[in-house]
């Protein structure tokens, strides 16, 4: 299963900060995490983003996306929140139904 995460900074960067402001008003990194969970085992991540920047554009930036066959076998997949775009290896939760 994949998410995304914030990692506060103490201060506004001086260069570009606006672009690390969080929706929950303050400034910050974005960190993906993809872990397995019968066990809790990080088994890909993301990290280096700005806190500005939607978990689905992070999540572009890990193995499951850019690799997925290395990181999948067979049948397997990831489960992700409603943030995060359908894929062939990508299964988001809570989706609204297309007819809602």
């Amino acid at each position: 299963m994949y998410d995304g995460t914030i990692v506060v900074l103490y201060a506004r960067p001086a260069m570009d900060g606006d672009a690390y402001y969080t929706r929950k008003c303050n400034y910050g990194l974005n960190l993906q995490v993809g872990n397995v969970p019968s066990s809790l085992r990080i088994v890909d991540y993301s990290h280096g983003l700005t806190g500005a920047t939607h978990d689905a554009t992070a999540f572009e930036n890990t193995a499951a996306a850019r690799f997925p066959n290395y990181l999948f076998q067979g049948q397997e997949f990831a489960w992700t929140d409603s943030a995060y775009p359908l894929g062939e290896r990508v299964i988001p939760v809570h989706k609204m139904p297309a007819s809602a």
